[in-house]
């Protein structure tokens, strides 16, 4: 342990949870973007708080939320009506932004669900991002709209002092110790600080043809893979992603607003990828266009087996070609857990389509067989 000089609780520094728990967290704050560390961190003092010694029995999202925001955008129907061609009179109108309403830390964002912490059920982290869109869709009306994202507070400080209550100096230790990535360390989790040199290639967000789209997605060829990790801002990811996480990037930075957003039938099994097949429309392999999904499996066929997502963008020697995140199967030295790269069906490739190069090392073959389409509309598509 070290201490503020015997006075205060003490930031553990040997391993406050066993790998299994660790991973839990790990898992948990990734698939809302929260550093999973702070998070274990700070429930590692207050167990020690509460004279316990362990953390087994947190349940992480519940810090988790500490460190998130929901931002509810507003949106009015605005009616017209006019006369068309025939001299008829026609109507219609459109969706006008009016406000956003933010709801910020455990308390507020509690509160938006109607639970306290006596009553909150949630312990995955993509079932509460669920619930909450649900909640979303159900206060709008044909006359008003909400919008509910979740984004994290980019000031920890702040969270750490005002919403979790830490002491001053336990504050400075937990960020050093966040900094140096030791519990990444500790249970040889990779450190998640990536910086890229350059830009993203330029896109007007929510007016992008299927060709910006493929060319945003390149633009990641090697990133690393990580289980749960997602990034839901503008901007190239500081970390390593999941498949699911990869794919709701790109369409972050293409249209503003990620693909997972879809409700999950009853009895399927909540995760990223589900949520992203209920939200897009079935299709067949014949109807692919650069920019739909595959998958490996149904959600609702998958019998225990894990599901896999990837974007497809074009043909490559006549083989369809998707580009994905994928784990350690697709790794090599520099990357162990995986990376972003392109594949196609039964063999491996190294080709690159979208800049008409190669990338290195090749990737391995994956075999997608379930096609679905986002509901987003691009430039040259004729709906």
């Amino acid at each position: 342990m070290i201490g503020g000089g015997g006075a205060g609780a003490s930031v553990p520094l040997e391993p406050p949870a066993t790998e299994e728990k660790a991973f839990e967290y790990q898992y948990v704050a990734a698939e809302l973007g929260v550093p999973w560390d702070l998070v274990m961190l700070t429930d590692a003092i207050h167990a020690q708080e509460n004279g316990l010694s362990d953390i087994e029995d947190y349940n992480p999202l519940m810090t988790s939320l500490e460190f998130c925001i929901i931002r509810e955008d507003v949106e009015n129907f605005v009616a017209t009506k006019g006369k068309g061609k025939d001299g008829k009179e026609v109507s219609g109108g459109s969706w006008v932004y009016s406000n956003t309403n933010y709801y910020e830390s455990s308390k507020e964002i509690l509160d938006y669900l109607g639970k306290s912490k006596e009553t909150f059920e949630y312990d995955n982290s993509s079932l509460l991002v669920s619930k909450i869109n649900e909640i979303a869709e159900n206060k709008s009306s044909d006359s008003t709209k909400y919008v509910a994202t979740i984004l994290v507070n980019p000031d920890y400080t702040k969270v750490l002092k005002e919403y979790i209550g830490l002491k001053e100096e336990d504050i400075e230790k937990v960020l050093d110790l966040h900094e140096g990535n030791y519990l990444g360390s500790l249970y040889g989790i990779e450190g998640t600080s990536i910086h890229y040199e350059g830009e993203l290639p330029p896109v007007v967000v929510g007016n992008v043809s299927r060709e910006d789209l493929t060319r945003v997605a390149a633009s990641l060829i090697n990133h690393p893979y990580q289980l749960g990790a997602k990034y839901w801002k503008a901007g190239f990811p500081d970390g390593p992603l999941d498949c699911s996480g990869f794919v709701d990037w790109v369409y972050i930075q293409c249209f503003g607003k990620a693909v997972s957003a879809g409700n999950i039938p009853e009895g399927i099994p909540v995760s990223g990828t589900a949520m992203q097949f209920y939200a897009c429309s079935e299709i067949s392999k014949e109807d692919l266009k650069v920019g739909d999904l595959g998958f490996l499996q149904n959600p609702a066929l998958l019998g225990g087996r894990i599901n896999h997502v990837g974007i497809y963008i074009g043909k490559i020697n006549e083989k369809d070609a998707f580009i994905h995140c994928a784990g350690r199967y697709y790794g090599y030295a520099d990357r162990p857990t995986g990376r972003v790269g392109i594949s196609i069906s039964g063999q491996t490739n190294n080709i690159n389509p979208v800049t008409g190069t190669t990338f290195a090392p090749a990737m391995k073959g994956c075999t997608f067989k379930y096609f679905r389409r986002p509901n987003f509309v691009f430039l040259g598509d004729q709906e």
